[in-house]
């Protein structure tokens, strides 16, 4: 098993050891101090991808998930009828619709009230799990990793799109399969993961 959290454009991949295929420099650690030493000088000055093994992968993630403030969001791949997707561009990136969790609900429930919330749209619907990502950030209480879980979600293109302007959203357009390479080339790494997973556990024949 095994786990990426992004420290802006550099990783750390958490792993057991088992089918990793990492090939960049990896730390085999053999109890809590090592994992917290290699943690938390990486925080200090993340300059290049690394893996951390340890043979148990829920301690492991466990350890390193408490040396930061935990929170929780979520945010879908909206596809309407002809196939397109909602994407939203924001802070010169393009971007998909999410934010963070309100206190009492679940995953799906903030996935659906903040893709309306960022998108204007009224219906949506979800009908699968993509996957979750993780990334960290610099707050003024400390730093925070953020989970962020993903679904796919299906609505209509008769809908108006309205962009969230106080968050920041300039523009958001439904983008055909046919242009989701403009997207993919300009948004976050942990976007494409999201992108990748979506178009490659779909069935959908793209080159992204």
């Amino acid at each position: 098993m095994e786990r990426k959290i992004y420290f802006n454009t550099h990783f750390v991949i958490l792993s057991d050891g088992k089918n990793t295929k990492f090939s960049g420099e990896t730390h085999i650690c053999n109890n809590k101090t090592e994992i917290l030493h290699i943690i938390t000088t990486y925080i200090n000055n993340p300059t290049q991808d690394i893996c951390i093994v340890y043979h148990d992968f829920e301690y492991l993630c466990n350890e390193v998930t408490n040396q930061f403030n935990y929170i929780e969001a979520a945010g879908g791949i909206v596809e309407n009828e002809h196939h397109a997707i909602v994407c939203i561009y924001r802070n010169n990136m393009w971007d998909l619709p999410k934010g963070k969790a309100e206190k009492g609900e679940t995953p799906e429930q903030t996935a659906i009230r903040e893709v309306c919330e960022e998108t204007g749209l009224h219906s949506v619907s979800i009908h699968s799990f993509i996957c979750s990502t993780w990334h960290t950030y610099q707050h003024p209480k400390g730093m925070v990793l953020k989970q962020t879980y993903w679904y796919a979600m299906n609505s209509h293109s008769e809908q108006k799109l309205i962009p969230q302007i106080e968050e920041g959203i300039t523009q958001i357009d439904w983008i055909p399969l046919s242009h989701i390479s403009i997207v993919y080339s300009q948004t976050y790494q942990s976007i494409r993961d999201v992108l990748h997973s979506f178009y490659h556990t779909s069935n959908r024949n793209t080159q992204i």
